[in-house]
């Protein structure tokens, strides 16, 4: 099945966090997530920062989908235009996390099994 979950939120929401990691990693274990991603936008590219680590609970939710991500073969994508609007630049992404656009989110809109979207 493949799964794309969209995520907007700040990385200050943390229980969303946890229960999207929670979900990604459940659905794993009962199906095979074939070339699924996560998108985050908006707030949530926040998330990708390599300075996130200024706050110990949101190293560990950007720790949380970095592991989801390399058990489970999960692409985690970064809005480029949000990235730049939070005034980050492309050499403050996290590794295991890649900056993307509209191209890449509008390829796993059309083709995802499930989209869903915080």
């Amino acid at each position: 099945m493949k799964v794309l979950f969209i995520l907007r939120q700040a990385p200050g929401n943390l229980l969303l966090h946890k229960k999207v990691t929670d979900l990604l990693s459940l659905i794993a274990k009962e199906q095979t997530l074939e070339d699924s991603a996560v998108f985050f936008t908006d707030d949530a590219v926040s998330i990708s920062s390599k300075g996130i680590g200024q706050l110990p609970e949101h190293k560990e939710i950007q720790e949380a989908y970095l592991k989801v991500s390399l058990e489970n073969s999960i692409s985690l994508f970064v809005c480029g235009r949000a990235f730049k609007e939070k005034g980050l630049e492309k050499e403050q992404v996290q590794e295991g996390f890649l900056l993307s656009g509209n191209f890449e989110l509008t390829t796993y809109i059309a083709t995802a099994d499930k989209v869903i979207e915080f």
